[in-house]
């Protein structure tokens, strides 16, 4: 099950939404609960202080499609579909920072 861990090593993950709509970032709590944080509008990107064991997943705003299930480990950058508009379904891995 995925779920948080411990809370020691800070890190940042950065999500980018290619996409041409909004989707939700929902963190995974400690008891494997997701838990709703914020929305990414299309085009929109949002750093996010977090630690190393904590878990996200992003969803599609209209439907709660599941598209990304991210358990970073380090510092990252998460692309949410493809920079041409493309539909990123699950499997694919967060890229290292661009920033």
């Amino acid at each position: 099950m995925m779920r948080s861990l411990l809370s020691d090593k800070k890190i940042e993950i950065r999500f980018k939404n290619h996409m041409y709509t909004a989707v939700d970032v929902w963190w995974v709590n400690f008891n494997g609960q997701e838990q709703w944080w914020f929305e990414l509008s299309p085009g929109e990107s949002r750093g996010q202080p977090t630690y190393a064991t904590h878990p996200w997943v992003v969803r599609l705003k209209d439907s709660c499609e599941v598209l990304r299930r991210v358990d970073p480990g380090a510092s990252c950058c998460v692309d949410i579909g493809d920079p041409q508009g493309g539909h990123d379904p699950l499997g694919a891995s967060p890229s290292s920072p661009s920033d």
